[in-house]
């Protein structure tokens, strides 16, 4: 099923319906599909009751509402994440940098006007988002090679026409900010 949806939304995305003037993101059939499948889980997490051995009982949604699969607490939990990471590298004296990485233009389908792009090449999001990871790995490496340590946090979130791209927040020591 996950193959049919990615290899069904690939399609829209290349015929061009899936841009900031049309529908960003994502096309419109894939939306209406998750909304969907998002009520089914819901009413059925409402169906369902756990009970322990102590006789407590709860329904699946009420136990979920309480994890990170509720995106207020995944956002609480992301930022708490990110503040200590930030704390901690003013303890130690490190410094800051926030970088972006993007795919090359050959990767997007079109320009947010709905511009079809002429170097598109038909890359998939999932193409596209190896693509960034195999760029980081190569940062990494040679991060690594000159004995600069990192750490920090990323979020990846896609361009209006559903590409990929990258947010870093990364900190080190600050003589290697500059190397």
């Amino acid at each position: 099923y996950r193959k049919r949806a990615e290899m069904l939304a690939q399609v829209f995305r290349a015929l061009g319906h899936v841009h900031k003037t049309a529908s960003p993101y994502i096309d419109t059939g894939s939306v209406q599909t998750y909304e969907r499948n998002k009520i089914a889980t819901r009413t059925y997490l409402e169906k369902t009751r756990m009970q322990n051995e102590q006789g407590f009982s709860m329904t699946l949604a009420e136990l979920a509402d309480t994890g990170i699969s509720n995106p207020r607490i995944r956002r609480s939990e992301m930022m708490t994440q990110l503040r200590g990471i930030s704390d901690w590298g003013d303890d130690q004296g490190h410094a800051a940098t926030f970088v972006t990485l993007t795919a090359p233009s050959r990767m997007h389908r079109c320009s947010a006007q709905g511009v079809r792009n002429p170097n598109y090449d038909g890359t998939s999001v999932r193409l596209a988002q190896a693509y960034l990871q195999q760029v980081w790995a190569r940062i990494r490496a040679k991060l690594s090679r000159q004995n600069i340590g990192i750490y920090g946090m990323r979020v990846a979130e896609p361009h209006h026409d559903g590409c990929p791209h990258w947010h870093l927040l990364i900190f080190c020591a600050p003589k290697d900010l500059l190397t």
